[in-house]
Order: C-alpha cells, then structure tokens, then sequence
C-alpha cells in the first residue's frame, strides 16, 4: 500500500486499538511512512458508514440521561467562566481562544459556536462551518454566521486573514485537499492555525493503545512535526511555526480509559465531573516540570500550527 501524501511505500505499526470513548465495535490497525512520517488507519469505515457513527456517538447524540445534561449544563458553566480563560493560559490553547485581529475569521468543524463567540469577542469578522446539523443549528439559534455544509464544497466570496482548524485535520479522509483548500480561501499572507495529536507524544509511548488520541474511527491519521511540516508544504505553505503542549485533560482521559476502558463498552467515567476534574489539576499542578520538558523535547500530547501564505 501507498502513502496518501507522498505514494512512498507503507509499513505496518504492529499497533491495534479500539474506540475507548463510546465503545463503537471494531478493531484497527495503523500504517506508517517512513518517508513523510504520516501514520493512518489501515481499514476506515467507508465516508457513508462514519456520517451514520458521527450522527449516532458524536457531540451531540452521546446519552440522552440525566447523568449527561449535568454533565453538559456544567461543561457549558465553565466554559463560559473567567476561571476557564486562565487555565487555557496555564494548560495550553489548542482552540486559539486568544488569537485577537480585526479581519475575517473562518472557524471549520465550529460545532456549536462556542469557540466562535470567543473570535467574535477577539475582534475578528468570524464565520464558522459545521457539518453537523443539531450543532449548525444551535449555532444558527445564537445569531452566528455559519456554513451547513462540508468544508471542501465551501466557496467564499472573499478570502479570509485567518482560518483555523482546530482538531480537525485528523478526522478528513483527504488532509491534502483540505489544506490546499483552506490556502485558496486565505489572502495574501493570511494565517492558517493547525492543532492536533501528536504522534511522537510520550504519552502515546506510555498508554499504548489506550492513549486517548488514537480515537479510532474517527481520527483517521495522526501527525508529527515532520508530516505536518510535509503536508503544509506539498500544499504551499513555507512559513510554518509548530509548538508542542500538553493539555492535562487530554492526559486524565488517557489514564481513565486506561483503567477503565474496555472493549465495545463506553467510557462512563470521561463524563464523570469528580473523577476527571480532581485529575486534571492533579496532573497540572504536580507533573508541571514533567510536561515543560516534553514539550520543549517535542513529545507533547498536541501540536499547534501556525503556517503564513
């Protein structure tokens, strides 16, 4: 089999893994190449089978029990709260919350808008893109401007300063049509901000296959600094600036479905506010040496993107 990126023969990781979150059946093995460093799914589900999982496990169709509207009214609460933004300042951005400007702003996979308010508020012209259509049309009800429609099939009728596509990149079955894409849509010296798992994480090392990032189905490739820098430039982006963090919620899911994940079972305890949340500051506040030394090594749990047109 081929690489997707750059056609250099692939060899297999000898990693298998399952979804560790909503407990969807299905075991799945990863190729790498050893040219450009891209690693993908050897068997996706076909583009018609993942529409019907999203529309089934994602975002917004996860439980309908009371457990998960506390869930989801908190989530909201502190999301919206002054705390939060210092903790982002603290834990690591990987929604670029406090990315402020003055021109236009195109947010893709936007989902509900929360992020979207938060460009708003930044200074920015924000338009965001959501396939999901409960999430659209939330995002529709708060007065933001949105797109229902897939990103690649979006054409602007002028270009955008910035666009950002945050944990996104992962989930496209076609990463270069995507970037090239999101390069037409930029002016001159527009911005594209990129975040994502990175497969050279020492957290991956640690958890094996239950590192949480592994997200199967739905992340259908994972990149390092190499791919990512690889893939910008087979799309024409020279000036690229990559950082490494590694957010501790991202580090509390994985030990959680370490301890508690199993095999076509959800993961109850990632919504379970007294186990999660005692855990992420634990690991923050106590790993904090730790995880300032992965990164600076680039083995952080997220890679940050910045590529200039």
């Amino acid at each position: 089999m081929n690489c997707f990126i750059c056609k250099s023969k692939v060899s297999d990781t000898g990693i298998e893994c399952f979804d560790t979150r909503f407990g969807i059946p299905g075991l799945y093995s990863l190729l790498k190449c050893p040219q450009c460093k891209i690693v993908f799914l050897t068997n996706p589900p076909s583009f018609e089978c993942m529409k019907s999982i999203y529309n089934e496990y994602y975002n917004f169709n996860l439980s309908k029990s009371i457990l998960d509207k506390a869930y989801n009214k908190i989530r909201t609460i502190v999301f919206n709260s002054f705390l939060y933004k210092i903790w982002h300042r603290i834990d690591g951005d990987v929604s670029f919350y406090f990315t402020k400007g003055h021109g236009r702003l195109l947010d893709v996979g936007c989902n509900e808008g929360r992020c979207l308010e938060m460009y708003v508020k930044n200074g920015f012209d924000a338009y965001g893109i959501e396939i999901n259509q409960k999430a659209y049309s939330l995002a529709k009800a708060k007065g933001l401007k949105v797109y229902n429609q897939a990103f690649e099939d979006y054409h602007a009728t002028k270009p955008y300063d910035v666009i950002i596509l945050s944990n996104v990149i992962e989930h496209t079955y076609d990463p270069i049509t995507t970037i090239a894409h999101a390069r037409s849509l930029l002016n001159e010296n527009g911005r594209l901000l990129i975040s994502c798992p990175n497969y050279d994480s020492v957290f991956r090392i640690l958890f094996r296959s239950f590192w949480i990032n592994w997200h199967v189905p739905f992340h259908l490739f994972h990149f390092n600094s190499d791919s990512i820098s690889f893939l910008l430039k087979s799309c024409g982006f020279n000036k690229i600036s990559i950082k490494n963090i590694s957010p501790a919620l991202w580090i509390a899911s994985s030990i959680i479905v370490l301890i508690f994940g199993k095999y076509k079972k959800p993961t109850l305890q990632l919504r379970q506010l007294m186990i999660i949340f005692p855990l992420v500051i634990i690991i923050r506040f106590l790993l904090f040496p730790f995880l300032i030394i992965v990164n600076m090594f680039k083995k952080g749990d997220c890679l940050l993107i910045t590529a200039t047109k």
